[in-house]
């Protein structure tokens, strides 16, 4: 044990010495001159920088919409812009464009007359084709006019017509408007009346053929009314058209739109 402590302090005197120098470490360059890098593109890039690129996208700046104003599209006829009120309402139409001119402006097709085997008599004169609602509903005639000696009896609202071959017509016109007319070919029954009707002063009950119709088909009586004269001879044109017929008495030079081939239809005039 004597010799060992010696030895050990002398171990720990040996490690507490002075340390070893280290080389110093040479300091970095700070003026070590620049040299510039060049590289070479070849203007034709080979396969591998084709592969490269193949799938670069070019960057692309997102646009931001702006809104413009347009005109709105509209089926129909402009009638212009609105005008305020001046209780602050807004109208639906400028009222100003609606004067005696805007007729003018509008493309308004002509009517057309249709081109007819057959034509309507000039005895039936010009002024019946004004009203095109009956013009154009007529169409054009089926069969030449036929002229016959009948008699008339005029009623307070309209009046009668027979032709020897049986027919019989109630006509109650109402001018440029729709009026109405009854057709018969032959008389019908008359029916057996309750009482008797007696008409008022200076008025006449129908008889015969007239008081037949007038009496049994539906809305003659109350349309016509009573007759103011008695029957009379009559010289009358008529002529069949497709929708109707034309019908003259030329006794009066009167002239009747007939639309309807049935036993009623609608009647226009006189002209």
């Amino acid at each position: 044990a004597r010799h060992v402590l010696p030895l050990l302090m002398a171990v720990l005197l040996a490690a507490c010495g002075t340390p070893t120098p280290v080389s110093p470490i040479a300091a970095l360059p700070t003026n070590a001159p620049k040299l510039l890098a060049t590289v070479f593109m070849s203007p034709t890039p080979g396969e591998a920088e084709q592969r490269a690129t193949a799938f670069a996208e070019r960057p692309t700046t997102t646009l931001v919409p702006t809104q413009t104003t347009s005109p709105t599209p509209y089926i129909g006829v402009f009638l212009g812009e609105v005008d305020a009120l001046d209780d602050g309402g807004v109208p639906l139409v400028n009222s100003g464009l609606f004067d005696e001119n805007v007729g003018s402006q509008l493309d308004i097709p002509t009517p057309v007359r249709p081109v007819c085997t057959i034509e309507p008599e000039l005895i039936f004169g010009t002024l019946w084709r004004d009203n095109d609602t009956a013009r154009i509903a007529l169409g054009c005639p089926t069969e030449p006019i036929q002229m016959f000696e009948g008699a008339i009896q005029v009623f307070e609202n309209g009046v009668m017509y027979f032709r020897p071959t049986g027919d019989i017509w109630a006509i109650a016109p109402a001018g440029a408007q729709a009026g109405q007319f009854w057709y018969a070919a032959t008389a019908p029954e008359a029916p057996a009346e309750e009482q008797a009707i007696i008409a008022p002063d200076g008025l006449r009950v129908p008889t015969l053929g007239f008081g037949a119709v007038w009496s049994a088909i539906a809305g003659v009586r109350d349309t016509l009314g009573f007759a103011r004269t008695d029957e009379s001879a009559v010289t009358a044109y008529w002529q069949r058209f497709e929708g109707g017929s034309l019908f003259r008495d030329d006794t009066s030079g009167q002239v009747f739109i007939l639309v309807g081939i049935g036993t009623s239809g609608e009647a226009y005039g006189p002209y």
